[in-house]
């Protein structure tokens, strides 16, 4: 259909102009068809949009690929389309192309003056694709998937034109020849859903047979070391000795001419210089790369790199050296050929340093191994059958028998055309990850049926999983679970002992948990609980960092020498056995006592736990457990506004049992709701009422006393309304405060009708009220001291005390008796004039002279 299109524009002599230079971004205009015919002038983008619109009328999905300064047209060959409007990776549209799931070609040919076919155009479009033209490539779009986005073609008026035939005379270009398709894949075909057909599904899931597959179509394009090596048999037989080999770039070979473009410089097949180098640099352990040495060294390491992060991840190897390649095409008509390796070698890439150069060593854990996809895929797709390497391989004095692998698979596919073994190295990475689960699917099928969930995926995975589920609950876990039953060597809480009891029954389940849960050490009690229950646990993970962490934590508690080591280098048979040896030896030495001695240990602490935790629980008469109270106490600490001054012993609470609590929360509830018809109210205007019990003449009385209030208040109001004027105080409220100063006013000016208050209200009162209260104070203390004088010293009489002379005398007196007896007589002659009690303690002449009023005598 494409090629008559091109055949049909082709005669219509178009001739090409040349687009403004950017288009890619910055865009141009469009002619449409009508315009194209009526110039017979067009550019890259014209004829791409011309064909586009042409592929889309045909019922084929068109798509339209844009480089910096040029642009062409394509079509899908399958019903497809691209995932987005556009993409951006040339690589991935190169392998669309080459599967033949969409072709592109050049549309500027068709105006061409001399005649261009179909094929050709095909072949300038795959060229502009190539990778050498990367920069240049800028995206494709896809019509369909602008179609599904809404994106409708331009909407245009025309005149409806009569069919003509072309003008002139015109090369008439032959159809190619049809291309030999390639048959359906099992995976297109509409199939009915039944057991068979799904495990006929799984099995294509697990065992990839598409061309997507390195193992069946490995590409020239993949991350590889392509090696140079006349005698792959003898290196091989070198490298099962032990031998390393490290890398050396053509490049570097003294055959590379440096004037010559190293990147296409190859030693090649059937030179004797070559090959003779190449022999010799192989006994010297060096084996030639046909890459530059950059590429060689980016190679290496990305390899490296690859095989390490896949081994920690997936717990297999994945690097290889493939031993020879099995050239095959689809169909043999077909000009495409695809290369499948054929044995595969176990190796690994080391370095002593960053700087130090690569070597490739065969790993010793793992044997040669032929390629079993291309096994299964020669067996199912050509039926060619190669089932003697499936598990071994024929052995020569070191390593395998490659010249006779060989031979045999020359022979097997020799009367298959389009098929050719090539005597290839190339060291990638090769991944063999499912093929031993698609095996078990094939040959055990009747053995997984036994297991009741994989029967019913089997067989009727669109109905309910029938299941009894026996979960322990939480509560009752101390008294159904008996510790001595229980093998848990890790920490585990209630719910991690929950999954691991359930583990030991009959049923199936999921086991769910955020990171950091503990769900690698419930993993590791599940193990050590079943296998001390006399079971065979495995474990399998998807990543090998998983096994690790369970293992380490089943080492840590001595569980180690119970657990076989079957992921990745552990699966070998000297390795197994030296696990089985160790495991032998170590069990000798345990002693089921210490486990019995641990198991009632902790069955006394487990039981003193419980009962703390039953006493904790246990119901008071009240009702209430201590947790209960405990957490109401911590839930309403911070809003509690009443404290009872109960004693802490229950037996003094007026409170005796669960019914008088319920009736005492109910009278708080009702208390409660009480309060919430008055809360908005302003309780301290009620202050004055003082009444506890509430009755209907009370309330009468307080009705009519608010009443009363209201008509002296009216009164108030009407008389202060001429009085405040008076005062200056018109916008002062009527509260409580102010009326009770209104009222000290009024008796202010009752005082001033009887006696002269001036020095209370004229200028300068505050000063003199100071004043007064200072010298009122003074009055006060000096009252005091005459209290404390006694007697008989008054007012009257303490300034006329010779205070001064009593002192001397006093002081005299301390020189003897004698002065001191008529010292004291004449003291108290002189006071009792003065109606002064007889003075036996001289302190008090001192108390005197401290008095206010001796102060103002002296």
């Amino acid at each position: 259909m494409l090629a008559a299109l091109w055949n049909v524009i082709f005669k219509e002599k178009l001739a090409y102009v040349s687009p403004q230079q950017g288009f890619a971004s910055k865009g141009q205009r469009i002619r449409l068809a009508s315009d194209i015919s009526n110039s017979r002038m067009v550019a890259c983008l014209d004829t791409s949009l011309l064909f586009a619109s042409c592929i889309e009328a045909m019922g084929l999905n068109p798509v339209i690929a844009v480089t910096k300064g040029h642009a062409f047209a394509g079509a899908w060959l399958i019903d497809e389309k691209l995932p987005v409007l556009t993409n951006d990776d040339p690589q991935d549209i190169r392998k669309r192309v080459d599967n033949r799931d969409l072709i592109l070609f050049e549309t500027t040919l068709v105006t061409n003056d001399s005649a261009v076919t179909f094929e050709q155009a095909k072949d300038h479009a795959r060229a502009l694709l190539a990778e050498e033209n990367e920069s240049e490539f800028v995206m494709v779009v896809d019509i369909a998937q602008a179609r599904t986005q809404s994106i409708k073609p331009l909407s245009t008026v025309e005149e409806v034109k009569e069919e003509r035939t072309s003008e002139g005379s015109a090369d008439e270009l032959d159809l190619p020849i049809i291309p030999p398709l390639p048959p359906v894949r099992k995976d297109e075909q509409v199939v009915e859903d039944t057991p068979e057909t799904r495990i006929d599904i799984w099995s294509r899931k697990l065992l990839d047979l598409t061309k997507r597959n390195t193992l069946l179509n490995f590409s020239d394009r993949a991350v590889a070391i392509k090696l140079y090596c006349p005698d792959i048999a003898a290196m091989e037989d070198m490298l099962a000795d032990g031998t390393k080999f490290k890398f050396l770039s053509a490049q570097e070979s003294p055959h590379f001419t440096p004037g010559r473009d190293s990147e296409i410089f190859r030693l090649q097949t059937g030179s004797d210089v070559h090959r003779d180098y190449a022999l010799s640099q192989i006994q010297n352990k060096v084996l030639i790369a046909n890459q530059p040495a950059k590429k060689l060294e980016k190679n290496s390491v990305e390899l490296f790199r690859r095989a390490k992060n896949d081994l920690e991840e997936g717990g297999s190897n994945t690097l290889f050296l493939a031993l020879g390649f099995l050239k095959w095409k689809e169909n043999s008509e077909d000009s495409k050929s695809y290369k499948a390796p054929l044995l595969l070698i176990p190796v690994k890439l080391t370095r002593r340093s960053a700087r130090a150069p690569v070597y490739v060593e065969q790993l010793r854990e793992e044997e040669p191994i032929f390629n079993l996809t291309l096994i299964e895929f020669l067996q199912s797709e050509h039926d060619i059958r190669l089932n003697e390497f499936k598990d071994e391989l024929p052995e020569d004095d070191s390593g395998v028998d490659v010249p006779f692998i060989w031979q045999r698979v020359r022979d097997a596919v020799k009367e298959q055309a389009g098929f050719e073994l090539v005597e290839e190295l190339v060291l990638s990475s090769f991944s063999f990850a499912k093929y031993l689960m698609w095996r078990d699917l094939r040959d055990r099928l009747d053995d997984l049926k036994e297991n009741p969930f994989v029967q019913h995926l089997i067989d009727s995975p669109r109905e309910p999983y029938p299941q009894e589920s026996n979960f322990v609950s939480r509560e009752d876990i101390d008294e159904k679970l008996d510790p001595a039953e229980i093998y848990t060597p890790l920490n585990c809480d209630s719910s991690q002992l929950i999954a691991v009891d359930a583990s030991a029954k009959a049923q199936d389940f999921v086991l769910e948990g955020p990171p950091s849960t503990g769900k690698s050490e419930t993993i590791a009690n599940i193990i050590a609980h079943n296998i001390g229950m006399g079971r065979k646990v495995l474990f399998v993970a998807e990543k090998m960092a998983a096994l690790n962490v369970v293992y380490r934590r089943l080492q840590k508690v001595g569980l180690d020498h119970l657990c076989l080591e079957l992921h990745s280098n552990k699966a070998n048979k000297r390795t197994v056995l030296e696990q089985l040896n160790d495991a032998w030896q170590k069990r000798e030495g345990l002693n089921p006592r210490t486990w019995e001695a641990s198991v009632a240990d902790l069955k006394q602490k487990k039981e003193k736990l419980n009962n703390y935790v039953r006493a904790l629980h246990r119901k008071s008469d009240f009702g209430i457990s201590a947790r209960e109270a405990i957490s109401s106490i911590a839930l309403n600490v911070d809003t509690l506004k009443v404290k009872l001054e109960w004693p802490q012993d229950l037996a003094g609470a007026p409170i005796r049992s669960e019914r008088e609590l319920k009736s005492t929360q109910e009278l708080i509830e009702q208390l409660s709701l009480a309060y919430s018809d008055v809360r908005d109210l302003n309780i301290d205007a009620f202050r004055f009422v003082t009444a506890t019990e509430w009755s209907n003449v009370w309330q009468s009385k307080l009705l009519i006393s608010i009443d009363e209030w209201l008509k002296k208040s009216k009164a108030i109001e009407d008389s202060l309304v001429e009085l405040l004027p008076l005062f200056a105080l018109e916008s002062i409220d009527l509260t409580i405060v102010n009326l009770i100063a209104l009222k000290n006013a009024y008796a202010l000016a009752e005082k001033a009708l009887d006696q002269d208050i001036a020095f209370a209200i004229d200028m300068g009162a505050k000063e003199r009220i100071g004043v007064i209260h200072e010298l009122a104070s003074l009055k006060a203390q000096f009252d005091r001291t005459l209290g404390e004088i006694s007697h008989g010293v008054t007012s009257e009489n303490v300034s006329k005390v010779p205070v001064q002379q009593w002192k001397k005398l006093s002081q005299e007196a301390e020189s003897g008796w004698l002065k001191a007896f008529f010292n004291k007589r004449k003291i108290n002659k002189e006071a009792a004039s003065l109606s002064i009690a007889k003075i036996t303690d001289f302190s008090i002449i001192d108390k005197i002279g401290l008095s206010p009023g001796a102060e103002v005598r002296y």
